[in-house]
């Protein structure tokens, strides 16, 4: 039933003659709710307002430090509380929207919540939800980027891809990512610290540039870092050549295989100078000065099929010797035949007391050959050196075709005498008269002849 003006004034007048029996106890005056006076009946801290105005109509009640009130006026209705001694909330209810705030002993706002047509506003340090979660809109891909009208900084789901998504210039981009700007001011104990370099600030001609990051532990924004290792959080990013992937502590792959193989789209590329005819996956280590170093790569196409390890600059040019290091004299360079997890060793190259030592396992013989004599020399099981042949019946076993060009002594020699000092029992000589050898006894001959 609606109220009519007389009824409304007939219960106010009736509500004052109830208030006049208190007359000993309260008294006319003022009381003050949110910077606003209004008349009242007050005794001691209790206070009671009921006034009917063109504009307004409030209810008021104050006790022990605690009022409460309602305010009704045309566009709306609120509600105040507040304790002297903590804080104070107040709720307004319109039309044009709700909102909910709550002060303390300051005045100044500590959260509160504003609902109005353009959507839903929260304010405050944090919010804690309770139930499942928060859902977020979910939003099928625009095909028309850049011109998405989201609100900046929006949050939602990508229906296609299942992640979280931002609003960002404009553009949907992966909530997960940072934009680091070039034109930033960058110092010691900023975010950006040791971040991007020269090559990420020439890329985009100064565009923000998407970074994803996985801070460290030990890393405090604002603070400078502590550690050397901890002097970059861990970022992917792209710059001019690609992807940039940063660290500079030790980055562990704990996994049970890792591939590095070129993708299926891959452009063609000139990776083995051979004219884009094709190319495997590169692995490159760096040196000191980014400059190269060590290469490796694979082929399998137009009938090569092989595995390169190198020494190279990023130019193709020499980068120095390729080395094979062991750190102890008992550790040896092995060679191994077979498939995966064969322990047939052929050879080993190592170091001991006497010298560095080529070595063949296996009872196999050692074998040195070249491409139109592959069994040029051969170093037996039991010791034996062929030369010419594979099956030596002494420590030294020459073989020739015809027999020429078995053996040859290049330099003559013609001794003074038997005692002539020069050579070591054993040796051999000649000069166009004789044959020589050195004995225990010094040197003897032999005459030659014609025939």
């Amino acid at each position: 039933m609606l109220m009519t003006k007389q009824h409304l004034t007939l219960t106010l007048l009736t509500i004052l003659i109830g208030l006049s029996s208190f007359g000993q106890s309260f008294r006319p005056g003022n009381i003050s709710m949110d910077s606003i006076e209004f008349q009242a009946y007050v005794n001691a801290d209790s206070a009671y307002s009921s006034l009917v105005g063109i504009s307004r109509y409030v209810q008021y009640r104050r006790a022990d430090g605690k009022a409460a009130a309602g305010l009704l006026f045309p566009e709306g209705f609120s509600i105040y509380a507040e304790q002297d001694d903590s804080s104070t909330s107040k709720s307004i209810f319109s039309a044009a929207g709700v909102q909910m705030a709550l002060y303390n002993q300051a005045k100044t706002k500590l959260s509160g919540l504003n609902l109005s047509h353009t959507g839903i506003q929260y304010q405050g340090n944090y919010h804690q939800f309770e139930g499942f979660g928060v859902l977020l809109p979910r939003l099928e891909p625009n095909a028309e980027l850049p011109n998405d009208n989201l609100p900046e900084g929006a949050i939602f789901e990508n229906t296609e891809t299942k992640g979280l998504f931002k609003s960002v210039n404009g553009n949907r981009q992966p909530a997960f990512l940072e934009y680091f700007d070039p034109k930033a001011a960058v110092t010691s104990t900023s975010i950006y610290y040791g971040y991007p370099d020269s090559w990420i600030n020439r890329l985009n001609a100064g565009i923000p540039i998407p970074m994803l990051r996985i801070p460290h532990p030990l890393n405090v924004t604002g603070v400078p870092y502590p550690v050397e290792s901890a002097k970059y959080d861990f970022i992917i990013a792209p710059y001019e050549y690609g992807m940039l992937m940063r660290y500079s502590g030790i980055l562990e792959i704990d996994v049970p295989e890792l591939s590095v193989h070129v993708g299926t789209t891959a452009a063609e590329l000139d990776l083995e100078l051979n004219g884009k005819q094709g190319h495997g996956a590169v692995l490159w280590v760096g040196d000191d000065g980014d400059g190269g170093g060590l290469r490796a790569t694979a082929r399998d196409k137009n009938g090569l099929r092989y595995a390169e390890l190198s020494s190279e600059r990023f130019n193709g040019s020499g980068h120095g010797p390729l080395r094979l290091r062991v750190a102890d004299s008992t550790d040896r360079i092995q060679f191994v035949f077979g498939g995966r997890g064969s322990q047939n060793i052929l050879a080993s190259v190592g170091i001991d007391t006497l010298g560095t030592v080529l070595q063949s396992h296996g009872q196999r013989p050692l074998i040195l050959g070249t491409a139109s004599q592959p069994y040029s020399l051969l170093l037996a099981d039991d010791g034996k050196i062929g030369i010419g042949t594979l099956d030596p019946e002494s420590w030294l076993d020459i073989s020739a075709p015809g027999g020429v060009g078995q053996l040859r002594l290049r330099q003559s020699i013609t001794p003074t005498g038997s005692g002539d000092p020069r050579g070591k029992v054993g040796d051999l000589g000649w000069d166009d008269q004789f044959i020589y050898i050195k004995t225990a006894q010094g040197w003897k001959r032999s005459p030659l002849q014609t025939f």
